[in-house]
């Protein structure tokens, strides 16, 4: 899926930390290109720029137009085949796991993507396959020429989310509300939360007034739901509460 948005939603969506805690930003690979306007003259389009555009779209074409991967005897069950990395591949992809890792310690450059980043590697692998099979949809392994270009296409989104992320200074609520949902994921094993329950474990110790803000971004960030009807907490019944939502392995 290929989406455009508009710098005002995109760069806010991209670094509110309650956004990136729920695991949503580690499967989007984003980028923002600097504008062209003002350097967009004229000048005749090239026949070879025409030659290779039809030449993509009949590629996408035929990749549209193999048959399902189906597996045998059944007309709804996809078994799509296995690629494999050949020997140069792997090698290539194992010396970027490792130089991802490394930048991922407290002081490293990937840190404060650590989401992201954790997941570069088998994202270069899937780049590497996309590329690989819009030339041979009949292929059957990556080789290392397809596996350096997908890792040349996550470096650059790694790079993009370093400095859109950096774009934007999260507020003091947002701050809060991250150490609530972290409080949240890491420590509050009921499925039900209360304000009250959360300002008297939580580490935020603030008044209600922010926390119910803090639960209120938490709400549009996906992790918490609000319950319309009265719910039993340890035994008590409560008149307002919210439905903590989580990640399903």
């Amino acid at each position: 899926m290929h989406l455009m948005v508009q710098p005002e939603i995109g760069i806010p969506f991209l670094s509110d930390p309650l956004l990136v805690g729920q695991g949503l930003h580690s499967r989007v690979l984003a980028c923002f290109p600097a504008s062209t306007m003002g350097t967009r003259f004229y000048k005749e389009a090239s026949e070879s720029a025409d030659v290779a555009i039809q030449d993509f779209q009949q590629k996408i074409l035929e990749s549209l137009e193999q048959p399902w991967p189906l597996a045998e005897n059944t007309q709804n069950e996809l078994k799509p085949r296995v690629l494999e990395l050949n020997q140069d591949a792997k090698a290539l992809w194992a010396d970027f796991h490792d130089l991802i890792e490394q930048e991922l310690h407290s002081n490293g450059a990937f840190r404060d993507i650590s989401g992201f980043a954790n997941k570069a590697p088998e994202m270069a692998i899937r780049l590497a396959a996309v590329l690989g099979f819009i030339e041979n949809p009949a292929m059957s392994a990556v080789d290392g020429a397809l596996m350096s270009q997908g890792i040349a296409l996550m470096q650059y989104y790694l790079g993009e989310r370093l400095r859109l992320t950096e774009t934007h200074e999260p507020t003091a609520i947002e701050k809060d509300a991250l150490k609530l949902q972290r409080w949240i994921l890491g420590r509050h094993t009921g499925d039900y939360l209360t304000i009250a329950l959360a300002s008297k474990n939580e580490p935020i110790r603030s008044n209600a007034k922010r926390n119910r803000d803090c639960f209120e971004l938490l709400e549009q960030s996906g992790l918490l739901q609000r319950v319309l009807e009265p719910v039993s907490i340890k035994g008590k019944i409560v008149a307002e509460a919210w439905l903590v939502i989580r990640e399903k392995e």
